[in-house]
């Protein structure tokens, strides 16, 4: 897989790159914090397990989105695929997560259980899946923007222009 991002897209991979971090980085300490605060009751465990998953998801994944990065700003053959096929684990399991908190939570009998137990942990569990379900779509965007940026841009849409110097032709108009 040839990656030869262009100079001029190195800023903007870059950005994409901050931008999912301070996402998945933020929703990492969210749901971190919920994953703790979660109720000891019995009916809290699957909420507790699949709220620590996300977690755990959202740190890893951040991680990931500067070492995918990394790889097209570099222009690096090797790490910029292993580092978006890692990047995409942890990203399926973004997606299993965006089901699974709302199926766990509030559409079983223990989720719903749970949040009747500890009604503010549910009110504020509510309030950060809802953010996390409506950045959503803005987080694919950016990851398939870094992947454009270090990859498809140069590999399919740009022209390539090649000069023929010849030894003939004058390197310089002026002496």
């Amino acid at each position: 897989m040839p990656v030869n991002s262009l100079l001029s897209d190195k800023p903007t991979i870059c950005f994409h790159a901050a931008m999912m971090v301070v996402q998945n980085f933020g929703f990492f300490v969210m749901y971190y914090g919920l994953w703790g605060d979660a109720p000891t009751d019995a009916v809290c465990d699957s909420t507790r397990n699949i709220v620590g998953f996300m977690a755990l998801t959202c740190f890893y994944v951040a991680f990931m989105c500067i070492a995918m990065a990394y790889g097209g700003y570099t222009d690096d053959s090797r790490l910029f695929p292993l580092y978006w096929v890692a990047h995409l684990a942890g990203g399926l399991c973004y997606c299993f997560c965006t089901y699974a908190i709302p199926a766990t939570v509030f559409y079983t009998e223990d989720g719903t259980s749970c949040t009747t137990v500890a009604p503010i942990y549910g009110g504020r569990l509510k309030a950060v899946y809802f953010t996390h379900a409506v950045l959503f779509l803005f987080y694919v965007y950016n990851m398939l923007s870094i992947t454009y940026f270090s990859w498809a841009k140069a590999t399919f849409f740009t022209p390539v222009t090649t000069e023929t110097v010849s030894e003939t032709t004058p390197l310089s108009t002026t002496c």
